[in-house]
C-alpha cells in the first residue's frame, strides 16, 4: 500500500483498447475480450460498459465444442470489419513483453520485468526499503509466472517454450499497427477507478482470527490452503469481503471434528473408529464400558488414553475391521462378550485407512423393551390387515387382541411416554 502512488495512471491494455474501439465506432459495436486471465472478468465489470463480455480460452473452447463450431468453416469477414494485427504488441503476454513492445517511452529509465506473486512481493519489499536510492525505474509486474501466456484459464497443454516459439513465429514478418491505419479519436487512457486499499486495525484483524478459532499463535498454521500466505492475510481479505470463513480448511476441519466428537460422545451406543493398523483413532466411553472390566463410562480421560491402543485389547473382533477396511462393505454381526450379546455394525469410512463400528447391547432392558414394543406393533398391524379382510370371522376377538397388545405396549414404555 505504501507504493500505490507510484502506480502508472494508465489503464490496462484491455480497457484502453476497449475505449478506443468504442470511441471509433460508438456503442453500436460489442467489445469482447478473450484470454487466459480470470481477473479480466472482474476488471470488465468494474469498468462498466467498456468491455461488453470477457471470456477465457477455456470457456471459448467449451462453447465451440458445444456448438460444434469449426473456425475453418467461418464465412468471409463482413464489410467494414477491420482485421488489424497487433504487431510488436503480440509480445505483451510474455514476461518482459510489454517493455519490448513500448517504443521510446522507457529509453531514459531502467526497466525491470518481474513475474510470479512471490517474486513481486519480494521486489516490492526491496523497493519500499530503498526507494530513494538510485535511478527511478519502470517495473512490469505480472502475477502469473512467465507472464499472461501462463494464465490460469489457458488451453492446449503446450509448454511455455512451445507457446513462446509459436508466438515468435507468427510475429515474424507481421507489420506493426501503422499510424495511418489508426484514425485519430479522443478517448481517455487513464484509470477511472482509484485504487482503494482500506486499512484495518490490529484489533479488527485479531477479532476475525478469534472468530476462526485461532486464538493462539499455535492455531495460526499459515498453511496456505485458503489461497493466502498467512492467517493474518486471510483475516484482512475477509474484512475486505474477498474471503469467507468456509475457505479456512483448518477451521472447517476443527469444526467438523467438534461435531463428530459431540456425536460420538452422546450417541446411545458404543462407537469406535480404527486405522489400518487397527489402532483406535476415536471412541466413546460407552464402548470402553462395554468391553472393559471396570465401569469407565464417567471417565472421559480414559477415552483419550485409549487412542492409539490396538482394538484387539477390547475384544476379539479385529478380523471384522480388516474385512470392511479392504472390501469396503458394511457388515453386521451378533457378538457375545462377558455374558452379553451385542449387535455390531462394522463399516468403511475411508478404504484401507479408516473403519468404524457401532455396538448395541441387545441384552439391556431398554433394548429388550424396544424390541418387544416393535414386535407388538407389528402384530397389531398384521392383525388389523387381517381384520379388514375377514372382519366378519374375527369379530370381537380382533378388538380384544388389539386392546391386550396395546396395554402390553403401554406397560413396557418408560414413564412419561405412556399414553
Amino acid at each position: 500500500p505504501e507504493l500505490k502512488d507510484n502506480l502508472t495512471e494508465a489503464a490496462s491494455p484491455m480497457i484502453v483498447h476497449g475505449r478506443y474501439l468504442k470511441a471509433l465506432y460508438g456503442n453500436r459495436i460489442g467489445v469482447i475480450f478473450i484470454g487466459p486471465c480470470i481477473a479480466k472478468k472482474g476488471e470488465a465489470l468494474i469498468e462498466g460498459d467498456t468491455i461488453d463480455c470477457a471470456l477465457t480460452f477455456e470457456e471459448l473452447e467449451k462453447w465451440m465444442e458445444e456448438e460444434k463450431a469449426d473456425p475453418g468453416d467461418a464465412s468471409p469477414l463482413p464489410e467494414g470489419f477491420l482485421e488489424y494485427r497487433s504487431g510488436r504488441a503480440s509480445l505483451y503476454p510474455l514476461d518482459g513483453g510489454m517493455i519490448q513492445s513500448l517504443s521510446g517511452d522507457t529509453d531514459r529509465k531502467r526497466c525491470y520485468h518481474i513475474s510470479g506473486i512471490d517474486r513481486i512481493k519480494e521486489t516490492l519489499e526491496e523497493i519500499k526499503t530503498s526507494r530513494d536510492d538510485g535511478e527511478p525505474g519502470f517495473f512490469e509486474l505480472l502475477s502469473c509466472a512467465g507472464g499472461c501466456i501462463n494464465g490460469p484459464a489457458r488451453t492446449g497443454g503446450l509448454s511455455y517454450f512451445k507457446k513462446t516459439s509459436i508466438l515468435y513465429d507468427r510475429l515474424e514478418g507481421r507489420p506493426s499497427f501503422a499510424g495511418e491505419e489508426k484514425p485519430i479519436v479522443s478517448y481517455d487512457y487513464r484509470v477511472e477507478s482509484p485504487l482503494d486499499i482500506p486499512a484495518f486495525s490490529d484489533s479488527e484483524i485479531e477479532a476475525v482470527l478469534i472468530g476462526l478459532d485461532k486464538r493462539n499463535p499455535d492455531d495460526r498454521l499459515n498453511c496456505g490452503g485458503c489461497g493466502y500466505d498467512s492467517c493474518r492475510d486471510f483475516a484482512i481479505a475477509k474484512l475486505q469481503g474477498k474471503a469467507e470463513k468456509e475457505m479456512c480448511a483448518g477451521n472447517m476441519r476443527k469444526q467438523a471434528q467438534k461435531k463428530v466428537n459431540a456425536l460420538i460422545k452422546t450417541i446411545p451406543a458404543g462407537v469406535v473408529i480404527v486405522d489400518q493398523d487397527l489402532k483406535i483413532v476415536e471412541c466413546n466411553s460407552r464402548f470402553l464400558n462395554f468391553f472393559s472390566e471396570t465401569d469407565l463410562s464417567e471417565y472421559q480421560d480414559m477415552v483419550e488414553k485409549a487412542k492409539g491402543v490396538k482394538v484387539e485389547n477390547f475384544g476379539s473382533f479385529g478380523s471384522y475391521y480388516t474385512e470392511v477396511l479392504f472390501n469396503k462393505k458394511e457388515k453386521e454381526e451378533r457378538l457375545f462378550h462377558e455374558g452379553s450379546v451385542y449387535k455390531a455394525t462394522f463399516f468403511t469410512i475411508e478404504r484401507q485407512r479408516l473403519a468404524g463400528a457401532i455396538f448395541q447391547d441387545v441384552t439391556q432392558p431398554s433394548i429388550r423393551r424396544g424390541t418387544i414394543i416393535t414386535k407388538a406393533e407389528e402384530v397389531i398391524r398384521k392383525n388389523l390387515e387381517s381384520v379388514q379382510q375377514i372382519a366378519s370371522l374375527l369379530g370381537e376377538n380382533a378388538a380384544e387382541t388389539e386392546i391386550i397388545l396395546n396395554s402390553v405396549i403401554e406397560e413396557l414404555k418408560p414413564p412419561g411416554r405412556r399414553e
